[in-house]
């Protein structure tokens, strides 16, 4: 089945009118465990030019609280978005809501061997993530994890930390049950997330009879009441189906997506150059890097940032860059004892424990 089948195929379970409905989402409300796929729903369909916009509004406390999906689905590209807001009418706190999960999904798993169902030789998926960013020479390397039809290779959790969202993980991660079939998901939240993905596996059996892998997303921890009149967003995602594709390809096709829909451009409808980034250390900018050249100037309308570079300048300088500070008007030259500019900067100033300014050795260790 080719990507664009297979995502039409998705959205017709979604939205089916018996009881094969496909689950979208989970949540415990008042201590009940409750599935997208048992909720009724209103629909409201606006087709646009590149994509076709669903409102979904699940009833999940009829008359109080719902929860209002919003789904894009893009005609040209096998990719679709959705964000998931909360809303509560009633005229008290609602009930307690716990474990959102703004995907919660049962996948189809690839054909099983039973015949022969040695574990290594069994079904299995592979899961891809890049590491995320904690400034040290691993950031951004690529992984992968493969997960089995058996105890203790059955389950890979991504969890970030520091309440960011690409500290651990980036919030993208692929998962592949083949070489040319698979799907990309993007994580669309601000703070820290976590995912699982998962074959449900109950016992020890060699010979399991397995149909479905589980993939969940979620914030790390969710508990909470609903006041009236409130309306809280959860975390939104996209889901970019491969099938009859390999990944490479599926990657590029992404890319393009990203160029087409939501690369920023002008008033025009033209893409915009993204800004020069000055990253330098112990230097100051050459003149062709220079702040006032006619490409930092064109650019001059994006946020600027006070760059720091000892031994160099202090000048605003295009976003984005090695900056320590935000800056919001030019800040005059450091200057000498006797009025003349130093052509050192002064953001900040390392002291040692004494009170003293710190030698440029002891700013190096």
């Amino acid at each position: 089945m080719d990507s664009f089948a297979r995502r039409d195929s998705f959205v017709q379970q979604l939205f089916a009118q018996n009881r094969r409905r496909k689950r979208l989402f989970s949540l415990l409300y008042n201590g009940s465990r409750l599935t997208s796929d048992t909720f009724d729903f209103r629909e409201s369909v606006n087709r646009k030019e590149h994509w076709e916009e669903r409102e979904i509004v699940y009833d999940i406390d009829p008359g109080k609280l719902v929860l209002r999906l919003n789904m894009r689905i893009y005609r040209t590209f096998p990719i679709i978005e959705c964000l998931p807001w909360l809303e509560y009418s009633g005229s008290e706190p609602g009930g307690l809501i716990e474990e959102f999960h703004s995907l919660d999904l049962l996948e189809d798993l690839p054909p099983q061997n039973l015949v022969m169902p040695d574990w290594q030789d069994g079904t299995h998926i592979t899961v891809r993530y890049n590491l995320g960013s904690c400034a040290d020479i691993n950031d951004f390397i690529p992984q992968q994890r493969e997960l089995w039809t058996r105890t203790g290779s059955n389950r890979f959790v991504m969890e970030s930390s520091e309440g960011r969202p690409s500290s651990t993980f980036l919030p993208y991660f692929g998962i592949d049950t083949g070489e040319s079939d698979g799907m990309n998901i993007g994580v669309g939240w601000g703070g820290a997330w976590k995912a699982v993905i998962e074959i449900p596996v109950e016992n020890n059996s060699v010979f399991y009879n397995l149909h479905h892998y589980r993939i969940s997303l979620s914030m790390l921890r969710t508990c909470f009441r609903m006041l009236p009149g409130e309306k809280l967003r959860q975390i939104g995602f996209f889901l970019h189906f491969r099938g009859e594709k390999s990944i490479r390809d599926a990657q590029n096709e992404h890319r393009r997506f990203m160029i087409a829909h939501h690369a920023p451009r002008d008033s025009a409808g033209n893409l915009l150059k993204p800004p020069v980034s000055f990253v330098t250390w112990a230097v100051s900018l050459p003149k062709k890097c220079s702040t006032e050249s006619p490409q930092s100037k064109s650019i001059s309308s994006l946020t600027k940032y006070s760059g720091w570079m000892p031994g160099g300048v202090a000048t605003p300088a295009p976003a984005p860059t090695f900056s320590m500070r935000k800056s919001s008007r030019k800040e005059a030259a450091p200057t000498g004892r006797d009025g003349s500019e130093t052509g050192r900067s002064t953001p900040f100033r390392i002291r040692t424990a004494s009170g003293r300014s710190a030698t440029p050795r002891e700013r190096r260790e």
